[in-house]
C-alpha cells in the first residue's frame, strides 16, 4: 500500500513537471509565432519549428496520463472502507413537514455503511434547539461538530466522507 502511494506521488510529480513544461512551450511557441517580440533563440528552434506543436501536445498527454489517477494520495482499498463507521456519532436535527429534511436524511441514509445509527432530533421538542437552529435546518452534526446546515450539498458530504476515509488511512498507515 506504502508503495502506491509512493508511484502516486512520484506520478504525480513528473504529470506537474511535463504539463508545466507544455505550458511553458505553449508560450514560446505563440510568441515566436505571432508577436513581434525580439525573441532570440537557439538555431536548432528554427530547424525544428514543425516539431513543436507536436512535441508539446505530447507533453500535454504524458502530463495528464501521469495525472489522471493521482487525485487521492491517500490509497482507498475495500478493506479500508470496510472498517466500519467513520463517525462514532452523527445527529441530524430536523422539525415535521421540512421536505429539504427529507431530502437530506435520504442522501444520508445513502451513506449507512459509513456512518453509525443516525440520531433524530426534533427541534420543535426543545425551545433552545429551535432558537440555535431555527430556519437552518436540516442539520447534520458528526461526532459534535455541525458539519451542514440548510440544503445539504451531495458533493460536499461525498467529498467530507473521502476526506475521513483518507485521514483514516493514513493515521493506520501511521500505526504501523
Amino acid at each position: 500500500m506504502t508503495q502506491d502511494i509512493t508511484v502516486k506521488r512520484v506520478n504525480s510529480r513528473i504529470g506537474g513537471a511535463l504539463l508545466f513544461t507544455a505550458a511553458a512551450l505553449s508560450c514560446l511557441i505563440f510568441a515566436d509565432r505571432w508577436t513581434n517580440l525580439p525573441l532570440r533563440m537557439p538555431g536548432v528552434w528554427y530547424e525544428t519549428r514543425g516539431l513543436h506543436v507536436l512535441f508539446c501536445v505530447a507533453l500535454y498527454i504524458g502530463g495528464w496520463l501521469a495525472l489522471r489517477n493521482t487525485s487521492d494520495p491517500a490509497v482507498i482499498d475495500d478493506e479500508t472502507l470496510a472498517d466500519g463507521p467513520l463517525y462514532s456519532r452523527v445527529t441530524f436535527y430536523t422539525r415535521p413537514g421540512c421536505c429539504l429534511c427529507d431530502e437530506a436524511m435520504e442522501l444520508l441514509t445513502s451513506y449507512r455503511q459509513d456512518l453509525p445509527e443516525i440520531e433524530t432530533v426534533n427541534i420543535e421538542d426543545d425551545q433552545e434547539l429551535t432558537e440555535r437552529f431555527g430556519e437552518s435546518i436540516p442539520v447534520i452534526e458528526l461526532d459534535g461538530r455541525v458539519m451542514f446546515q440548510g440544503r445539504i450539498s451531495a458533493a460536499l458530504l461525498d467529498r467530507t466522507m473521502q476526506a475521513r476515509r483518507r485521514q483514516r488511512s493514513v493515521s493506520e498507515q501511521q500505526e504501523r
